[in-house]
């Protein structure tokens, strides 16, 4: 998962930023976020992120013509920032910026993308119904042996997933 974030990442045309808790130098070639566990870091630029988008929103609602700089937030480990990130009740929960990143970020130039051990709303840190919480995505890519374990609540997806994943 990571390699293929790599790649990714690499080919971003835009601003790009990395949440990364377990970073090491040369790791990413953008500007990285959070290395060494810092875990407060990667919060606060969540909150950025989504305050950025409140503020294009309202940028937005003044000016129709109005066109904002892309940038992109790429997440690596994000099961370890989801449960390592304590917010208090007053304060939303990494999963739930994530959702509104994902649902509202793209119609104000901002791009989500995460990588993760699971695809569960509560592994990635929210709260209710998987499958709709899968429908916030553009892409959910699988990798591994996670294809077939991980698909069983979607039997008629496995086929499909199972000739392009790679076992261990």
């Amino acid at each position: 998962k990571t390699t293929l974030l790599q790649a990714i990442v690499a080919r971003r045309q835009n601003r790009c930023y990395v949440l990364d808790p377990h970073n090491h130098p040369g790791k990413w070639p953008t500007r990285v976020i959070g290395g060494g566990r810092d875990f407060g870091a990667i919060y606060a630029a969540l909150q950025k992120s989504e305050q950025e988008l409140t503020t294009r929103a309202r940028l937005l609602n003044d000016d129709a013509s109005v066109r904002f700089a892309p940038f992109t937030l790429a997440s690596d480990e994000w099961g370890s920032i989801t449960s390592e990130v304590s917010t208090s009740k007053d304060q939303d929960s990494p999963g739930r910026l994530m959702i509104r990143l994902l649902k509202e970020g793209r119609k104000f130039g901002i791009a989500f993308i995460g990588c993760a051990h699971g695809d569960t709303a509560e592994s990635l840190g929210s709260k209710g119904d998987t499958m709709a919480f899968r429908a916030s995505f553009d892409w959910i890519v699988y990798c591994g042996a996670f294809v077939a374990q991980q698909l069983k609540d979607m039997p008629e997806f496995v086929p499909r997933f199972a000739r392009l994943s790679v076992s261990n």
